[in-house]
């Protein structure tokens, strides 16, 4: 989601790590605690990495190992290895608008799939959705000296899922175990410093299921 291109042939490979937690949450207008499983922790360990198959051609990958808990109530936690994703980064437009400023196109697509037959049902601590997605984004970039500005836009496409029970409830009774799962649009925005060494920036990002 940056607009930082690997250089022909360059290879880089990485891992990240983060960490969440929760207890409360809202039904409706009303926020509470959920005393059925008490607080809700995920850890993620992630191995990513970025290929240049060109200056303006970026082949990525990455594949998350997660872990799930909570500190009350019946559900098991989950560990495992969950989607592999994997992306294409074109840099189509490259433009100087005079000696301190660049102004840049960016179009990325990609998909990603289970890893593994990890449990779709019983969320938040299965490992994820279970679903196959697309997705494209289309993000422009302007640089100023070492000021930088960033705007893109998202449509991720999800595959319906199946879970391992004959119906289940939303507000109302479904006696299928195919789940109907809506599109992703995101929207974001990040602006800061970026230099060869140090990169510092504050971002601003909205999801809105489609469904």
């Amino acid at each position: 989601i940056d607009a930082i291109m690997m250089a022909k042939n360059n290879f880089c490979v990485g891992g990240t790590y983060s960490h969440s937690s929760w207890k409360n949450y809202w039904e409706g207008t009303l926020k509470r605690d959920n005393q059925n499983m008490g607080t809700v922790s995920t850890n993620m360990y992630a191995l990513m990495g970025n290929y240049g198959i060109s200056d303006k051609l970026n082949l990525l990958f990455g594949i998350p190992y997660i872990t799930t808990k909570s500190s009350a109530g019946t559900l098991h936690r989950s560990t495992g290895i969950q989607d592999f994703s994997l992306w294409l980064k074109w840099m189509p437009i490259e433009k100087k608008l005079n000696s301190n400023s660049v102004f840049s196109l960016y179009g990325i697509g990609g998909f990603s799939t289970p890893a593994t037959n990890y449990q779709a049902d019983y969320l938040p601590l299965t490992l994820g959705l279970h679903s196959t997605t697309f997705s494209g984004r289309l993000m422009v970039d302007y640089q100023n000296h070492d000021f930088f500005a960033t705007a893109s836009g998202t449509y991720q496409y999800r595959n319906n899922i199946k879970i391992d029970r004959t119906a289940y409830y939303t507000t109302e009774m479904h006696l299928t175990n195919e789940v109907e799962m809506p599109d992703v649009a995101s929207y974001n925005i990040r602006t800061g410093i970026r230099t060869f060494r140090v990169i510092a920036e504050a971002f601003f990002q909205q999801n809105r299921t489609l469904g």
